[in-house]
């Protein structure tokens, strides 16, 4: 009866720790991706519910006209997404909005101020 050999490497140890160190490198970073698309489907679906909860209380949307705004963002989403719009054309017409409308869309930081004196108001 023949015995089982385990497969030997030409290699040399080392190498095979190399490789073996490279494929767990590029299995960690797909999961990183995967983690990322998550997150970043997570946010939209929560931006785009929170927004559409708002539009429905505070300014009357039924469910058409809501059915529109969630179909018109989708489209714009998918432009994002596919590269048809940059963040850096997205930033310039969100600037040209802004200038149009008399708007100020808050940065970040200016956010989590205003939020977290909203809160401590709460307390």
């Amino acid at each position: 009866m023949k015995r089982f050999k385990p497969y030997q490497s030409k290699g040399n140890a080392k190498s095979i720790a190399k490789m073996t160190i490279e494929v767990a490198d590029k299995i960690a970073q797909e999961k990183v991706q995967r983690d990322r698309e998550a997150f970043g489907n997570i946010a939209i679906r929560t931006i785009v519910a929170a927004s559409m909860i708002t539009l429905h209380d505070e300014f009357g949307f039924g469910s058409q006209r809501l059915q529109r705004y969630q179909d018109r963002m989708e489209e714009h989403l998918e432009c994002i997404n596919s590269g048809v719009i940059t963040l850096q054309e997205l930033e310039e017409t969100t600037k040209r909005m802004e200038e149009k409308a008399n708007l100020n869309l808050k940065e970040k930081t200016e956010y989590t101020e205003w939020r977290e004196g909203k809160m401590n108001n709460l307390r």
